[in-house]
């Protein structure tokens, strides 16, 4: 899984708490199984600043 960041300033941010939120989101919606290390992994983390278009990108690879 890649999470992308577009923050629409400079303020810091806890992307630790951000991406347990995603996880969480994922798993409840059905989209991945559990968000434990065995379904998510790796993790991959990013961030930017994006003032005119803040957003979240989420994109996740399948594991066969």
């Amino acid at each position: 899984m890649t999470v992308r960041w577009y923050f629409g300033d400079n303020r810091n941010r806890d992307t630790d708490n951000l991406c347990s939120s995603i996880n969480d989101l994922l798993k409840d919606t059905g989209i991945i199984a559990d968000d434990n290390w065995k379904v998510l992994n790796p993790i991959t983390l990013e961030a930017d600043i994006s003032k005119t278009m803040p957003r979240i990108e989420v994109y996740l690879t399948p594991i066969y």
